[in-house]
């Protein structure tokens, strides 16, 4: 009787599982070539037939451990919900016929060192003849938590994704994508230079007051 009670409980966690878009505490996702309108998503047009390289970053978070997580590829949808749009990511248990079933994954099982990241390079291939549209998918970062109780051992997943959407069309647009590897190199330069002139304007001052008091004297 506990072993059937495990396994009720497992599948109604399952069932109801949820996936966010934000992070769980311990890890996120990011994608690694981010466009200017919507820097949190990966926003794509192509046309039918086409082969899409990108990638996405997941982040984990804790500074005490490493984390293991699996990345799978999912379909999605986008629903209005009390004057609201909603991103519902599909359950992996579901099938998936649209941007999850064309998804292509170089690494599917990560271990992440603390406070590290990790790229996870991916490939979205569009079948010749599918319909034009917009699609919903995500790459999802999957964690599985075991806990005791004492009704026996539930099985979590945590999930956190970061959204797609892939516009198919005849006349596909390029958005403008950020590097944000370069960004941050850029900014690495930046703060050196910024510091770099400060130490330099301080000597200066200080040469020049040093100076000035051995003329009065």
């Amino acid at each position: 009787m506990k072993y059937i009670k495990c396994i009720i409980i497992s599948l109604i966690i399952i069932g109801f599982n949820s996936c966010s878009d934000k992070n769980q505490g311990d890890f996120s996702t990011s994608p690694a070539f981010p466009t200017l309108e919507n820097p949190e998503w990966i926003v794509i047009e192509a046309k039918p037939g086409e082969v899409i390289k990108s990638a996405v970053y997941f982040h984990n978070l804790r500074n005490d451990k490493n984390i293991s997580l699996v990345a799978q590829g999912r379909d999605a949808i986008e629903i209005k919900e009390n004057e609201r749009k909603e991103f519902k990511i599909s359950p992996a248990i579901n099938e998936q016929i649209g941007i999850g079933k064309w998804i292509e994954i170089d690494k599917t099982d990560i271990n992440i060192s603390p406070n590290k990241r990790e790229l996870i390079s991916f490939e979205i291939s569009i079948p010749e003849d599918v319909e034009k549209k917009i699609y919903y998918g995500a790459i999802v970062a999957r964690q599985l938590l075991q806990t005791n109780s004492n009704i026996g051992n539930l099985n979590i997943n945590l999930e956190v994704g970061t959204r797609i959407y892939l516009t198919i069309t005849d006349n596909p647009k390029n958005s403008k994508t950020i590097d944000a590897e370069a960004v941050r190199g850029r900014w690495q330069i930046v703060k050196t230079i910024f510091w770099s002139v400060n130490v330099v304007i301080i000597f200066t001052l200080i040469y020049i007051l040093f100076f000035s008091k051995q003329k009065h004297k």
